[in-house]
């Protein structure tokens, strides 16, 4: 007979299982950098003129950021000194001299000069190299020379030195009006060894001396300190934050030097060992009183 209709469409069948994720594709390149990123500071060699107040930039000469305070440039990374307004002399090693102290103007003399030999210890590039061809090579310090009598007041006189000299003779750190006279802080090389002295003499004769040579090695930085307890008389002298020698009978000749020499004594012009110095300070206060202490490394502070 004839075929018969087809059945309806059954139900849908019910759905499979989800197939297992693919693999994570490549990481795609780094998007562009937002703002704010990282900075660069301006770059000179010296201070730039006609600054605005709380202007930076970085000094390539001496290796620091430094800030102009409304006043002057000041270097962001020294502290601040509590005997500030007691500070007569401080001069850091650059490319050009100037007292921080702003109360003496400074002239090198000769062949002395700023020099890149030899970094200091506090981290200056730049130091002052005194005597390379003799007595002529010095620092002249001039104006308001009262501030290096010796007989009236407490004072602090510091500095890192360098002996490089390997001929044998005496070398003249400073010198207010000369050995003869009012005094002069000097030493003793033997020539490519340890020193063999270092002390200060005047018109009143040796007024302290230390003569230890292991404590004075040659052609490395030493940190030298004097210090005068001027109510007790006491006459101090550390090397390397210890104190080394004193004399608690000092008597200076007083009165106000007539000039006043780094690498000079214009009374034995024949005596002139080359050496370096850096971070002299000049105090009228005593710091250390006596107690050892620790060389500074980072500059004094200039306020």
């Amino acid at each position: 007979g004839a075929q018969g209709a087809n059945g309806a469409q059954g139900n849908a069948g019910a759905q499979g299982n989800a197939g297992a994720q693919g693999n994570a594709g490549a990481q795609g390149n780094a998007g562009a950098q937002g703002a704010g990123g990282p900075s660069v500071l301006p770059t000179a060699s010296s201070n730039p003129s006609s600054p605005s107040t709380g202007q930076l930039y970085f000094n390539t000469s001496d290796k620091r950021i430094k800030v102009y305070n409304g006043t002057t440039w000041k270097n962001t990374d020294v502290g601040t000194d509590p005997y500030w307004s007691d500070v007569k002399l401080l001069i850091e090693g650059s490319s050009s001299l100037t007292d921080a102290a702003g109360r003496h103007t400074l002239s090198l003399n000769g062949n002395a000069q700023t020099s890149t030999n030899h970094t200091s210890p506090v981290g200056n590039s730049h130091t002052i190299r005194l005597c390379s061809g003799g007595s002529g090579d010095y620092l002249n310090v001039q104006s308001n020379l009262s501030d290096f009598r010796l007989d009236n007041t407490d004072w602090t006189f510091e500095y890192w030195v360098r002996i490089v000299d390997t001929g044998t003779g005496y070398f003249h750190v400073f010198t207010a009006d000369g050995q003869s006279n009012r005094g002069t802080f000097k030493g003793y090389s033997a020539g490519s060894s340890n020193l063999s002295s270092m002390y200060f003499y005047s018109s009143q004769g040796n007024g302290i001396s230390h003569g230890t040579s292991s404590n004075m090695p040659f052609n490395s930085w030493i940190h030298v300190a004097w210090e005068f307890d001027d109510s007790a008389n006491d006459f101090r002298l550390y090397i390397g934050g210890v104190l080394r020698e004193t004399n608690t009978n000092m008597t200076f000749q007083g009165g106000n030097p007539s000039y006043a020499y780094f690498g000079r004594n214009a009374d034995h012009t024949n005596e002139s060992q080359e050496f370096y110095i850096d971070n002299i300070r000049w105090t009228h206060v005593c710091r250390y009183n006596g107690s050892n202490f620790t060389p500074p490394t980072q500059p004094y502070p200039n306020s």
